[in-house]
């Protein structure tokens, strides 16, 4: 249950894709300077303090230096800044966003756009019939709700806006590029509706771009249409050629005020995009760039070709005053999107070229004949296509994840999924780092926790102080609404705060009734038993596990009967179960079915006289027991116990012959080898 429970705890944080990956110093100094969701001073301190005492930090830092010694810097310069801040930083993104703008902001001054003109523009554009109305909603949000409040206000530093309703969209296939290290999205994107407005011109330009945000703010923010609604922003805004628009609210979007001036609503369709993600700001140079190698990119994917009579559309994410190298845009271009073919195109799993790797979904298609292939290259009668010809060596090729299955539909067109689809490789490597890095925590706390004179057996806390402890690990037990994923380097430190704040059961220290710590040979085969995620309840999914119980309920079988080396197992039965809880239970129905088989069916009476006994000192599952199975707890008896607590014979004969003298069927005597206090058999 307790493995249960943290697993949950984990994954509830982890509703994202992990692509991202970094070394423990460079994550915790992410959050001590460049991430705003740390909460508390206090974390961020801590962060910086494991940082600076985390091994791999000298190590990075010296191989940093010695890329750039031994190929100088032009060509080390790469190899440091992996090492120092890799792929999945903020300090990463940040830097690609200021390398970004050495190209974008000279472009930008080049408009020669001074700040009189553009505060005139967006004078012009900005229109707000009841500015009374508008302050009091804004004040009455933020004292209804002043968190949602600060989050927003916080968006100025984030790359990806909290708390703003975004367009849904699925994404159907990725496609990484080798020549120009390139990531494509496609993407489906449902019908949705929107507000839109007229620009000037094409240009991405401060003031044209400016003015029309201006003009749907006012539409949506300032109450300037017909009903004079206040509504919410939404993201992302979107220009193509010469407007721009913005998607409406789901709260609007059935029924959205009347428009006033020279916006219109718009219905936009649903529609497939390849989209392009890149930082910084969009000028029109930017979106050249930006445009073209989308455009080569789709050039070099068979699967993709534009569609016809369409632009690009740029997508923005960010309001104007975000910091300009945290700015997320999108490039986007409609596409048509061919099927992988089986029979024609060769190999269904796609393999690696020169645009990368393609990866699709499986749509409905007609039901395949399967056969094996014997290596022999000889068709098994039967494997006639369905057309009455008989299948060609490309349509028996096999696939690159299945290399010995052929599907002998003529020209199949189903789509197959690649191994890159089916474990990405940049999530599947962060995964089990992840669990390496988990792993060697397991065996230092271990090790910790085995020393007399080491770590304490606990910690105290309340329960109001645990949690806090965990906020300023900045691995929240609340699970906040839409909260984003968790990166890698948090679960790490979830990982730790949970160790930490729990009880060393392993210590010598350590006193308990029940149990005592953890066996390390027993704990590798719970390790074991979880990475095979197996079920034993057939031969054909745990081949190994099965015949291991049988071997084992072999064994205690002997040793329970006291069976002589040279004796044959006596006849036997039985399983494995998780806890004694759960054994009495079993052991209650397996003793009411051999007493009458048909309480199956018919379940137990009103007027039943079966009874049963246990001892006075037995634990409390035997009541548990009782009341689930429907014998009731006044016919559970429990029995008298010696000094030593065990069951005292005397009181059970007593207690059977009162039993059967009140008309009652003795069925079951619970016997207990180690009771809880005492530990008497």
């Amino acid at each position: 249950m307790n493995i249960l429970l943290f697993s949950f705890y984990l994954l509830s944080h982890l509703n994202g894709v992990w692509t991202l990956r970094a070394n423990s110093w460079q994550k915790r100094l992410d959050r001590a300077f460049l991430d705003v969701d740390v909460k508390k001073p206090e974390a961020r301190i801590r962060s910086i303090q494991r940082a600076l005492q985390d091994p791999n930090l000298p190590k990075d830092i010296s191989k940093g230096i010695s890329a750039i010694r031994e190929k100088g810097f032009g060509k080390g310069h790469p190899e440091l800044i992996e090492a120092l801040w890799p792929e999945g930083t903020i300090a990463r993104s940040d830097l690609e966003g200021i390398q970004a703008l050495t190209k974008s902001l000279p472009e930008r001054r080049e408009e020669q756009t001074s700040v009189g003109s553009l505060v005139q523009t967006l004078s012009k554009s900005l229109t707000v019939p009841n500015p009374s109305t508008v302050v009091s909603g804004i004040v009455s949000q933020i004292l209804s709700d002043p968190s949602r409040a600060v989050k927003l206000a916080k968006n100025v530093f984030r790359e990806t806006p909290a708390g703003i309703e975004t367009l849904d969209y699925s994404v159907i296939r990725t496609i990484s590029t080798k020549k120009d290290d390139v990531t494509l999205e496609v993407r489906e994107y449902p019908g949705y509706e929107a507000v839109s407005a007229p620009l000037q011109s094409e240009d991405f330009t401060l003031t044209n771009m400016g003015a029309g945000l201006t003009e749907l703010s006012s539409y949506l923010l300032f109450g300037n249409n017909a009903g004079e609604e206040i509504m919410t922003m939404t993201v992302p805004f979107v220009i193509q050629s010469s407007t721009m628009w913005v998607p409406l609210s789901r709260e609007y979007a059935q029924s959205p005020p009347e428009t006033v001036d020279q916006l219109a609503l718009r219905s936009v369709p649903s529609q497939t995009l390849a989209t392009l993600a890149f930082r910084g700001i969009c000028t029109n140079a930017e979106i050249e760039r930006q445009t073209q190698t989308l455009m080569d990119a789709i050039d070099a994917e068979p699967t993709l070709s534009c569609g016809l009579g369409h632009s690009v559309q740029v997508f923005q994410y960010n309001a104007p005053g975000i910091l300009p190298w945290r700015r997320r845009n999108e490039i986007a271009l409609v596409v048509e999107v061919a099927p992988v073919e089986i029979g024609s195109g060769g190999d269904i799993g796609r393999e690696e070229n020169g645009a990368g790797k393609a990866a699709g979904a499986i749509p409905e298609a007609a039901e395949a004949t399967i056969t094996e292939d014997d290596g022999s290259g000889v068709v098994a009668p039967g494997d006639e296509a369905a057309d009455g010809g008989t299948a060609s060596e490309e349509q028996l090729k096999g696939s690159s994840l299945f290399p010995n299955i052929r599907s002998l539909i003529p020209n199949d067109e189903r789509v197959a999924a690649s191994t890159e689809e089916m474990n990405p490789k940049d999530q599947t490597e962060s995964e089990l780092q992840f669990l390496e890095d988990t792993a060697a925590t397991m065996v230092d706390y271990y090790r910790q926790s085995i020393e007399i004179g080491g770590k304490p057996v606990v910690i105290s806390n309340t329960p109001e102080s645990l949690r806090t402890v965990f906020d300023d690990a900045g691995v929240s037990m609340e699970f906040e609404h839409n909260e984003p994923s968790w990166e890698p380097q948090q679960l790490r430190d979830a990982v730790d705060t949970v160790l930490q704040t729990s009880v060393r059961s392993s210590s010598p220290l350590f006193l308990n009734q029940l149990y005592a710590g953890v066996d390390p040979i027993a704990l590798g085969g719970e390790w074991l038993s979880a990475t095979l995620n197996s079920n034993v309840h057939t031969f054909e999914v745990a081949p190994s596990l099965t015949e291991i119980e049988k071997s084992c309920l072999a064994k205690i079988s002997r040793c329970w009967l006291k069976t002589e080396s040279n004796m044959d197992t006596p006849d036997h039965d039985g399983l494995f179960v998780p806890g004694g809880s759960i054994s009495i239970l079993y052991s209650q129905l397996l003793a009411r079915d051999r007493f009458d088989n048909n309480i199956r069916k018919s379940g137990l009476s009103a007027n039943s006289n079966l009874v049963a006994f246990c001892s006075e000192n037995s634990h409390y599952s035997y009541k548990k027991s009782a009341i689930v199975t429907g014998l009731g707890e006044d016919n559970l008896i429990s029995v008298k116990c010696l000094l030593n607590g065990s069951m005292d014979p005397k009181e059970l004969k007593i207690e059977l012959e009162k039993a059967v003298a009140n008309g009652k069927t003795p069925f079951y005597i619970g016997t207990t080898a180690g009771t809880t206090v005492l530990g008497a058999f």
